[in-house]
């Protein structure tokens, strides 16, 4: 796993600037959401930064042949879908149709949107880090209609007892999966 490094350079003026890869910007908003989304903060937030994640890699995938499963078949959907599909990311980043509107939201959109973005990111790039792993083993235990935990297609620890962990609340879900994949890594 290439590490994300923002090491500041200066520009003309003297100030900082930092150099982002597209790779990094992706990896970032993506790690950023998954972690927001385990310890239960934000869902607004969670959202947009998971559309964001989810888009962008979206628009790198496309120009290699590698688009968005998610993001190509709602683009085959209706325009009326569309829209309802947008509807949340839409609400969390505009308020110009009307301010005082309150949105019904379902957290499982979020989550599609990540787990897509973590299947996107790991075609592009052939890698996932801890953070991914330990949310797609996650949704693949909370959600094995969409995705069974033995489909999950990146190889998760060896000797991990699985649907034990399903039971667990989210932190500690993510404490004690991250600590596993990163015992079994260095092993």
């Amino acid at each position: 796993m290439r590490p994300l490094k923002f090491e500041p350079e200066k520009s003309k003026t003297g100030r900082n600037v930092y150099r982002i890869t597209r790779e990094a910007a992706a990896q970032g908003q993506l790690h950023t959401a998954i972690f927001l989304w385990f310890i239960e903060f934000d869902m607004a937030s969670v959202h947009t930064l998971a559309v964001a994640a989810n888009t962008l890699l979206h628009q790198i995938g496309s120009k290699v042949g590698k688009p968005s499963p998610t993001m190509a078949w709602l683009k085959s959907q209706p325009p009326a879908f569309q829209k309802r599909a947008r509807d949340a990311q839409n609400f969390f980043k505009h308020a110009n149709t009307d301010p005082d509107r309150v949105l019904s939201y379902a957290p499982i959109i979020t989550e599609i949107y990540l787990i897509d973005s973590i299947f996107c990111f790991h075609n592009l790039y052939k890698t996932s880090t801890p953070l991914m792993l330990a949310f797609g083993l996650r949704f693949s235990l909370s959600h094995p209609n969409i995705l069974s935990p033995e489909d999950f297609p990146v190889p998760l620890p060896k000797g991990v007892p699985v649907n034990e962990f399903g039971k667990l609340g989210r932190r500690d879900f993510l404490e004690t999966t991250l600590a596993l994949i990163t015992r079994t890594r260095r092993s």
